[in-house]
């Protein structure tokens, strides 16, 4: 039962290891992906020229994107230009704009992140502040009629609001209830929401603050009556967490800057989306995004995803952008892409219309320095070196214009890009499955060990076991062992059990210790025990004197005088060892003719030893009076004088014993 039991813990320490194992591994988060920018471009010109001033992403690079395996994106676009007055009709035109980009990613798979890129503000004037023109009724009335073109969508999630900052935190905690309450109630929608706080929304300063209320205090009285939002973070990784520069504070910088906030996250029992974040190609900050996505997933259960600040077709040499350089992708991209929550394959870009021209101010050329909106003059016939850009011309015979570069075989490009990281995933897969079976493997073996031996297959493994004590049926003791040597070569007391009258099987025998240095000489009697010789059996007789052929008389019980401990101090008893101690053959031509000493029982109680175990012998004949439970024995008297004509032999065994040549006799012991 124990083996069994031992066996059974073992199989489920197994299982909880195999557990840990699985659960070590990173979860992606549900969504990756990036900002889009472009149509929030042009802030000091509103409502603007569409294509100088501001521009949409192209379907091209939401192609590149997703085949990247970015599953959302965060649209950007001014509330000025989508809603030309306060309470007024959205702007058709605008309104076609902001709608064909979505229905572009809706329907591709992906999910589109609403974002009305406008510090809480419109024109100038922060929304809900004392005295401000612009009140959380023009807010809400701005969602209403933008909810209602896409709450049929369910892959389009509401952003209320990029970056609300510099207002009292309370104000804007009212604002935000307002207009969820308008969404829900009004324009019945059911789309998520995403709720940024004050101070830009850092999440390195949701607990602590600054100069108004910390959004932890505050923003966590947000009422949804769906349940169905979360919070918006943005967190950049240089020393101000502004976004301004391309440094990075140290390689563990981007999950110092997210604990906080996280803790909050699992503390109060909501979500947290990361809208904006950002490090350059410079080495720290790659490791410091490594740390901060590793950071996320290993905190899935609160991080819903990111969307990485920033792309789009006007950044030029900015160096936060994850536009490609040629075919090559930035190295911000490929630690995304370790990261990515699926792939999503694109079909190839459809042909679009004229390019747009940049507004003053932005990159005149495309990623391979050729101007915007035209082809590569000097680019060899059949190269796929040359630089070009979707729709606005085409390459030369027989290639095709496929992320900003010609190419032959566009398919073969996309496999090329798409291949890096499926072999990835593959290794990953193939890792986390030899583990699995490593596991199962093991578990799988002790199961079938531990059913093998429950059948007997195979045996258990056990202790010798000891020889069980005879019962007694006319007498209620018996001596065990005879000999006063003991295991360690020095006179000792011998061991007697006795037993219950019943002499049954299962009775305990009780142990004692007698004042006696030798065991009786047994001479006839099949119901009695002979003295302890090499294992012999009882009954066993003397052999005859040598060269004489007499057997020994049947007599009474012979027995010793008792014998005078040897001077010198005394040591107690040992410890009773594990194993049993073999009893050594008795010596009897080493002691003087004795008679049995018959001892009062002692004051001390001696404790039996555990079952099946036989007390060893004492390394000396006395114990000090202090502490030994055997009283001392008495002196030892002088020896009578030895009988005229005996001699002593030694038998086939080497035990000696006694005879006479004159009269033929013969005897274990020295006759009177």
């Amino acid at each position: 039962m124990a083996l069994s039991c031992g066996f059974r813990h073992l199989v489920i320490a197994l299982l909880c290891i195999a557990s840990m194992i699985l659960s070590s591994s990173s979860v992606k988060l549900q969504w990756t992906g990036t900002n889009l920018s472009g149509a929030e471009f042009g802030e000091t010109h509103l409502p603007g020229v569409y294509n100088t001033d501001y521009t949409y992403p192209p379907n091209a690079e939401i192609d590149y994107y997703m085949t990247k395996g970015m599953n959302i994106f965060r649209l950007c676009f001014r509330w000025e230009r989508l809603q030309r007055s306060l309470n007024g009709a959205l702007d058709t035109t605008e309104a076609t704009r902001l709608t064909t980009a979505v229905q572009y990613i809706t329907d591709k798979g992906g999910y589109v992140l609403l974002d009305p890129h406008n510090y809480a503000r419109y024109n100038g004037a922060i929304v809900g502040a004392s005295g401000s023109t612009v009140t959380a009724a023009h807010l809400s009335d701005f969602w209403v009629k933008t909810a209602n073109i896409f709450k049929t969508n369910p892959k389009v999630i509401f952003g209320l609001m990029n970056e609300p900052n510099t207002m009292i935190t309370e104000d804007w905690a009212r604002d935000a209830n307002a207009t969820i309450l308008a969404i829900r109630n009004v324009a019945s929608a059911t789309n998520m929401i995403f709720i940024p706080g004050n101070f830009w929304t850092g999440a390195h300063t949701w607990v602590t603050g600054g100069a108004y209320t910390p959004n932890a205090n505050v923003m966590l009285y947000v009422t949804d009556p769906l349940n169905n939002y979360a919070y918006e973070v943005h967190q950049y990784l240089d020393s101000d967490s502004s976004g301004t520069s391309s440094t990075c504070v140290s390689a563990t910088i981007g999950s110092q800057r997210l604990v906080d906030f996280t803790t909050w996250l699992k503390t109060n029992n909501r979500k947290g989306f990361l809208g904006e974040f950002a490090g350059s190609s410079d080495p720290t900050c790659l490791s410091a995004l490594r740390n901060m996505l590793d950071y996320m997933e290993t905190n899935s259960d609160v991080w819903l995803g990111y969307t990485w600040w920033s792309a789009g077709p006007w950044w030029g040499n900015y160096f936060f952008s994850l536009e490609p350089t040629g075919t090559t992708d930035k190295p911000m991209m490929v630690v995304l892409t370790e990261h990515m929550a699926n792939t999503v394959s694109a079909p190839p870009p459809p042909p679009g219309g004229p390019s747009p021209s940049p507004p003053p101010g932005q990159p005149t050329s495309n990623p391979g320095g050729v101007p915007v909106g035209q082809d590569d003059p000097t680019c060899p016939i059949g190269s796929e070196t040359c630089a070009c850009t979707p729709g606005a011309g085409v390459c030369d015979e027989g290639l095709t214009c496929y992320s900003n570069i010609c190419v032959k075989d566009v398919e073969a490009v996309k496999a090329s890009k798409t291949g890096t990281k499926s072999m990835k995933g593959g290794q990953i897969a193939g890792i986390t499955v030899g583990i699995v079976a490593f596991v199962a493997l093991i578990v799988g073996a002790v199961i079938i060990l531990a059913f093998l031996i429950r059948r007997g297959t195979i045996r258990r493994p056990s202790l010798p076991s000891l020889p069980s004590l005879p019962s007694l049926k006319r007498s209620s003791s018996y001596h065990r062992g005879s000999s006063n040597v003991g295991a360690y070569g020095k006179p000792q007391s011998s061991v007697s059990i006795v037993s219950e009258e019943s002499g049954s099987r299962g009775s305990t025998p009780q142990i004692q210790l007698h004042k006696e240095v030798s065991s009786p000489i047994v001479s006839g009697g099949s119901n009695m025990y002979s003295p302890s010789h090499r294992g012999s059996g009882s009954g066993r007789q003397p052999p005859p004197p040598p060269g004489k052929h007499a057997s020994l008389p049947s007599s009474n019980r012979a027995s010793l005088p008792p014998v005078k401990a040897a001077p010198g101090p005394t040591k107690p008893a040992p410890a009773v060892p594990p194993k049993k101690a073999a009893l050594q053959p008795a010596n009897h031509a080493s002691l003087p003719p004795a008679k049995k000493a018959t001892l009062p029982p002692s004051k001390n109680v001696v404790s039996p030893p555990a079952k099946n175990a036989v007390a060893p012998p004492a390394k000396n004949a006395t114990t000090p009076k202090s502490t030994s439970s055997v009283p001392a024995k008495p002196p030892k008297p002088a020896p009578p004088p030895k009988p005229a004509g005996w001699k002593q032999a030694k038998d086939e065994n080497g035990t000696l014993y006694w005879y006479n040549a004159e009269t033929g006799e013969s005897s274990w012991t020295l006759p009177k």
